[in-house]
C-alpha cells in the first residue's frame, strides 16, 4: 500500500481515491453527463422522463421533415450516448407507435368539440380537394369550417384519406367522403361543400346527398327534430371561386396564347441561339415568351444575374430573383410580370449593354411594345387579384362577397372588352369574360351565397338593390331569387325550432305525468280539505299540470327576418367586419334562429383554399427523394400539425434580394458605389492562380 502511494501516486488504492479520480477524470475531459452512472434511485426517474424524450424526439423529427429512420442510424446512437450514457434505445418502431397513439387522442379530442358545436345545433361546412404526391399515390382531403357564439371562425383538417381505388369515380370519393364525416359523427350536420369545378365532383355530391339522406331516415324522431336541416347538392354545392377566377385569367392567357409551357426547357437554348419569337408569326405572344426566356437567363447564367445585381444598385432598386411562372396557377404569372415590370430599368440596361450573347439582343430584348403588353397584362391581372385573395381566406367571412365580386369582375371585364385602344387587353378580357359569365349563371342560383349576403348587417338587400340599380331592382330575376332564397332558408331553420320546440314541450308533459303518483281521477269533488283551508296553496298549479300549454306552433306577432331587414343597416367599412360580429351578440336574444343561420352560412368558405394548403404542405413532407414515406405516416402528420399537437415546419422563403435605402443622398456614396461597380471581381482561374500562390 505504501508502496503504490509513493512509487504509483495514480493508482487509486481504495474504493473512495477511484471515485475520486473518476470524477476528476470526467471534469478534465469535459465530457457532457447530465446522468450520472446508473443507481437504482435515478431509475424511476428516467423511466418518467422517457416519454417527454421521444415526444421531444418527435417533435424535431415532424418539424425538420427528417426521416425517421435517423434514429435507427448508428451515428445517431453514438451521440446520444455520448450526451447521456443512460438514455434508453428508442426505436423507429416505438417512434411510430408514439405517432398513431397521438393522432387517436387528438382526434378523439377533435370529435368531441365538434359533437359539442353540433349538439349545440351549430352546423358544418366542408371542403374537400384531391391531389397526387411525388410518391405517386393520391389523396383527398377534408376540412371542416364553423363559427362559435363568440363569431370566431373555427376550421381544421378533418383528415387525409389515401385513394387505393385506381379510378375516381364520383361514387367512389363520395363514399371516402361520407367515411370520414361519419367516423367524426358530424354527417347529420353538414349544409354545405365546397370543392374545385371538375365533373366528377358534382357526381361525388350527388351520391353524397342520398347518403346523407339514407342517413336522416335513420334517426330517431328526436334526432330528425334537431338535424332537419341538413346537405342537399343544389344549395350546398359551393364551386371554389378562386378557381373560377384562375380558370377566367387561364382562358385570357390561352386567348393570347401566351399561357406558360408546362416544359420549362422551351425557353432555354444554347449560347447565341436565342430563339425568335417571332418565328412561328404570333405577336401577341412575344412578350411573355421573351419575358420567360430572359428570366431562365437571369436565374441560371452568372453574369446575367450579376450585372442585373450591379444595375439595380445603379438605380437604386431592390434586386430579387425573378420568379419563374406555372402553368395550374395564374398567379405565378402576374407574379412574373409585377417583379418584371418593377425591374424594368435594370433589365433594359443589361440587355441594351451585354455584349456576351448577341442572339439575346437580336431576339429577346424587350421593346417598348412589349412593355406596354406586360403593362396591359398588369391591369388585367390586377381585375382578379384582391378577389381571389379574399376568397382564400380563413379567419373571417368570405361567401357574402362572392356573387357581388363576380358581379364586378363581369361588369370590368365588359368594359375592358369594349376598349379598341389596348388589343391584347381586350382580347383577354373577352375571352375572361366568357367563363365568368358560365359560371356566374351556375352560382347564381345557388341559396347559401344569397342568404349569407343578405344576413350581413351592412349589405341586406339594399346591397343587392345597389348592384342592380340600373334595372327595375324589385321585378328584376335576381332580386327575386335572392328573396325566395332567404325566405326558404329562414322557414327551414324556423321549422326546425318549432320542431324542437314541440319535442322539449312534449317530452316536459311526460315527465311530469311520468312523476304523478295519483293517478285517480282529479275533479273539483276530491279536492283534500287542507287545500282548501290552506290559503297558501294556489288553485292554478295544477292547471299546468294537467293541462299542458298546447302543442302547437305559436305565431310570432312579427316575422324574425321582416324585424332585422326593417332595422337600420350598420355602415359599411373596410375593417367592418368585427363590427358585424359585435351587432350580432347583441342582437341574438332578439333574432335567435336568424343569429343561428349568420353563424352557420357566414362560416362557409368561398373557396377551397384551406384543402389546397393541406396539399402544399404535404408537397415539403413527400419531396422527390422522399417517396416512401407511408400514407399513414403521412395522414398523422398532416393532421397533428393542423391540430396544433405536432409544430408546423419553418419554410424558408427562396427570394433572393438586395436592400437599398433610396432616402440615402449622400454624393460620396453614390461614388463609391459606381466605383464598386466599375471595378470587376476576380474571374475564376484568377481565383485559382491566387489560391495555388498561397498553397506555395
Amino acid at each position: 500500500m505504501v508502496h503504490y502511494r509513493n512509487k504509483h501516486a495514480g493508482i487509486a488504492t481504495s474504493e473512495a481515491e477511484e471515485r475520486v479520480q473518476t470524477k476528476s477524470k470526467i471534469h478534465t475531459e469535459g465530457r457532457l453527463t447530465p446522468f450520472p452512472p446508473a443507481s437504482k434511485p435515478l431509475m424511476p426517474m428516467m423511466n418518467q422522463h422517457n416519454r417527454q424524450y421521444r415526444r421531444r424526439l418527435l417533435q424535431l423529427i415532424v418539424k425538420n421533415n427528417l426521416p425517421f429512420s435517423v434514429i435507427d442510424q448508428t451515428e445517431f446512437d453514438d451521440l446520444i450516448k455520448f450526451v447521456a450514457p443512460n438514455a434508453k434505445n428508442i426505436s423507429r418502431r416505438q417512434l411510430m407507435e408514439d405517432l398513431k397513439e397521438d393522432f387517436e387522442g387528438a382526434k378523439e379530442v377533435k370529435r368531441k368539440e365538434l359533437q359539442k358545436q353540433m349538439e349545440a345545433g351549430g352546423r358544418f361546412s366542408l371542403t374537400t380537394e384531391g391531389w397526387s404526391g411525388h410518391n405517386r399515390l393520391d389523396y383527398i382531403t377534408v376540412t371542416v369550417h364553423y363559427k362559435l357564439d363568440s363569431g370566431i371562425i373555427q376550421q381544421s383538417i378533418l383528415d387525409v384519406v389515401e385513394l387505393r381505388n385506381p379510378s375516381h369515380t364520383g361514387k367512389y370519393l363520395a363514399q371516402k367522403l361520407f367515411e370520414v364525416t361519419n367516423d367524426f359523427g358530424i354527417t347529420k350536420a353538414i349544409i354545405s361543400i365546397t370543392r374545385d369545378n371538375t365533373s366528377c365532383n358534382t357526381v361525388m355530391l350527388d351520391h353524397f346527398e342520398r347518403m346523407v339522406w339514407a342517413n336522416y331516415m335513420s334517426l330517431s324522431n328526436e334526432e330528425k327534430a334537431y338535424h332537419s336541416v341538413m346537405f342537399n347538392r343544389i344549395n350546398g354545392d359551393v364551386r371554389c371561386s378562386a378557381q373560377i377566377n384562375n380558370a377566367a385569367v387561364q382562358a385570357g392567357l390561352h386567348a393570347l396564347k401566351s399561357e406558360p409551357s408546362e416544359n420549362r426547357h422551351i425557353y432555354e437554348f444554347q449560347p447565341n441561339q436565342a430563339l425568335n419569337p417571332y418565328a412561328n408569326g404570333i405577336r401577341a405572344r412575344s412578350a411573355l415568351f421573351k419575358l420567360r426566356s430572359l428570366c431562365s437567363v437571369f436565374r441560371n447564367k452568372r453574369k446575367f444575374r450579376s450585372a442585373l445585381k450591379q444595375q439595380c444598385i445603379i438605380y437604386r432598386i431592390n434586386y430579387r430573383r425573378l420568379l419563374i411562372d406555372v402553368p395550374v396557377r395564374w398567379n405565378s404569372t402576374n407574379d412574373l410580370v409585377s417583379e418584371a415590370l418593377r425591374q424594368q430599368a435594370p433589365i433594359t440596361a443589361v440587355l441594351a449593354t451585354q455584349s456576351w450573347d448577341k442572339s439575346i439582343k437580336e431576339n429577346l430584348f424587350l421593346t417598348d411594345n412589349d412593355w406596354s403588353v406586360l403593362i396591359e397584362l398588369k391591369k388585367f391581372f390586377a381585375c382578379f387579384q384582391l378577389p381571389t385573395t379574399k376568397a382564400q381566406a380563413d379567419c373571417y367571412p368570405t361567401l357574402q362577397n362572392m356573387i357581388p365580386k363576380y358581379i364586378l369582375l363581369v361588369r370590368k371585364m365588359s368594359k375592358m372588352a369594349k376598349n379598341n385602344n389596348h388589343p391584347t387587353l381586350q382580347t383577354a378580357s373577352k375571352a375572361a369574360l366568357r367563363t365568368l359569365e358560365e359560371y356566374y349563371e351556375t352560382n347564381i342560383n345557388t341559396r347559401h351565397a344569397w342568404v349569407a349576403l343578405v344576413l350581413d348587417p351592412r349589405y341586406k338587400f339594399d346591397f343587392i338593390k345597389y348592384l342592380y340599380k340600373a334595372e327595375d331592382v324589385i321585378e328584376s330575376e335576381a332580386y327575386q331569387k335572392a328573396t325566395q332564397h332567404v325566405k326558404t332558408a329562414f322557414a327551414k331553420y324556423k321549422d326546425r325550432s318549432d320542431k324542437i320546440r314541440i319535442f322539449l314541450e312534449e317530452k316536459a308533459r311526460e315527465a311530469r305525468i311520468d312523476g304523478d303518483t295519483n293517478d285517480d281521477d282529479y275533479s273539483l269533488r276530491d279536492v283534500p280539505a287542507a287545500m282548501d283551508n290552506d290559503s297558501s296553496i294556489d288553485l292554478f298549479a295544477e292547471f299546468d299540470r294537467l293541462m299542458p300549454p298546447t302543442t302547437a306552433p305559436t305565431p310570432a306577432p312579427k316575422s324574425e327576418l321582416d324585424g332585422y331587414l326593417k332595422m337600420a343597416r350598420i355602415p359599411w367599412f373596410e375593417n367592418s367586419l368585427e363590427d358585424v360580429t359585435k351587432w350580432w351578440i347583441e342582437y341574438q336574444h332578439s333574432f335567435p334562429i336568424l343569429f343561428q343561420m349568420w353563424k352557420d352560412y357566414s362560416a362557409i368558405p368561398a373557396s377551397a383554399a384551406s384543402s389546397e394548403r393541406v396539399s402544399s404542405a404535404a408537397g415539403l413532407l413527400v419531396t422527390e427523394h422522399r417517396t416512401k414515406l407511408p400514407s399513414d405516416t403521412i395522414r398523422y402528420v398532416l393532421c397533428l400539425r393542423a391540430w396544433g399537437v405536432l409544430p408546423e415546419e419553418e419554410a424558408e422563403e427562396d427570394i433572393e434580394f438586395i436592400d437599398i435605402d433610396p432616402s440615402d443622398d449622400d454624393n460620396d456614396s453614390d461614388i463609391e458605389i459606381e466605383r464598386a461597380v466599375s471595378i470587376p471581381g476576380p474571374t475564376l482561374q484568377e481565383r485559382r492562380i491566387e489560391e495555388a500562390r498561397t498553397k506555395e
